[in-house]
């Protein structure tokens, strides 16, 4: 649906409990559960918090199920002579089914806020909501077991590399264990204490594996995440853009003006559906430690 000015004015009215009966129709347009209103938060805000929505691929598909079929193609464009025919490509096709998982949250505000229209109620949600919904999406995107849930990236990626433990070499086969071609637009993504030990390792020659001038190795970016916590699979590197995510229903907001009203604070639930996919399995590579070889 459209979110335009109108649609924004109706939003804050009923967010301060304050709608009218053309507020309610005007945000029922395509909601698709009563009395629940798309909340919308802009991309940046959402990102902050997020390392998938900033660097894996975000795709809106608002229907229940289905399937999402993928190209996948190693061949590149060639040049042809003037009015000749177009090369035919030895393009593979994937298909990727992706369900429809809920994700939900709820908050209070203190009524006194809400009545103050000094108070900016929709950009204190946004940021409140993008935080934890932020969370809560990277955590599944890396974590998730597939059941009941989305199948998340460390459960998904091949091995590019195994040690005993951490060391520069180790770094070095997991990196070209990756094609060239993934190569190009990778990150490595790691724990805060994963990045603390990498800081410090060198090679035979003393040379530091981390750019201490623009925190990056072999001059790739490094995501540090705090849901990184597999101590078997400490180090993710590859293209993010082959990882998936699929908005299901966008985040919506109910307000709950009367379970509160006790202790003079007024609820928001909110929910989104999604789900995610590795949909090229060679594009994104794990390290795994195990100790007992």
């Amino acid at each position: 649906m459209k979110i335009n000015h109108y649609y924004l004015k109706a939003l804050d009215n009923m967010l301060r409990a304050s709608a009218k009966p053309e507020d309610f129709s005007l945000l029922q347009e395509g909601s698709s559960e009563a009395n629940s209103f798309i909340f919308p938060i802009e991309d940046e805000i959402l990102k902050k918090d997020n390392l998938f929505r900033k660097h894996a691929t975000v795709l809106n598909c608002f229907k229940n199920g289905g399937t999402i079929v993928a190209t996948v193609s190693n061949t590149k464009a060639t040049i042809i002579p003037e009015n000749g025919n177009y090369p035919e490509q030895n393009d593979e096709f994937s298909e990727a089914r992706f369900s429809s998982y809920k994700i939900g949250s709820l908050t209070k505000i203190k009524t006194w806020f809400i009545y103050d229209r000094n108070f900016d109620v929709k950009a204190y949600l946004s940021g409140e909501f993008a935080r934890r919904f932020g969370k809560a999406e990277e955590d599944i995107c890396l974590n998730g077991t597939g059941i009941n849930e989305p199948l998340g990236l460390l459960n998904t990626a091949q091995t590019g590399a195994t040690s005993t433990e951490l060391t520069y070499d180790k770094v070095v086969d997991l990196y070209f264990s990756v094609q060239k071609e993934y190569r190009t637009n990778a990150i490595f993504i790691m724990s805060d204490e994963t990045a603390m030990t990498l800081r410090k390792l060198k090679d035979a020659d003393g040379n530091p594996l981390w750019n201490h001038s623009n925190n990056t190795i072999f001059g790739k970016e490094v995501v540090i995440s705090p849901y990184m916590e597999d101590a078997e699979k400490p180090i993710i590197f590859g293209n993010l853009t082959y990882f998936w995510m699929i908005i299901r229903k966008p985040l919506a907001v109910s307000v709950l003006n009367e379970r509160y009203a006790e202790t003079n604070d007024i609820g928001y639930i909110a929910n989104e559906r999604l789900d995610s996919k590795l949909v090229r399995s060679n594009a994104i590579k794990v390290l795994v430690i195990n100790k007992e070889e």
